[in-house]
């Protein structure tokens, strides 16, 4: 490999970071991407009752509440 194909390499390879950072860049102003210009969020401020909900059930009314309320649909599993 000569030292012209190695300049070549380098200048390409330097093109393509520029570029890709310029996309980025153009991405965080539409909202997309957090990529450098803001900083990160500090997601101990994030609220978690929202994820929470999503994956939680909610215990219906009459339910038991605790560690073994579900083990009763558990058992029954559907089966008369």
């Amino acid at each position: 490999m000569t030292l012209m194909q190695t300049v070549i390499g380098i200048v390409f390879v330097a093109a393509v970071l520029f570029a890709v950072d310029r996309l980025m860049l153009f991405l965080e102003s539409r909202g997309h991407v957090n990529w450098r210009r803001k900083g990160r969020r500090d997601l101990s401020a994030e609220p978690v009752a929202e994820l929470e909900s999503l994956l939680v059930p909610e215990p219906r009314e009459g339910e038991p509440h605790g560690e073994d309320a579900g083990s009763g649909a558990r058992a029954y599993a559907g089966r008369p």
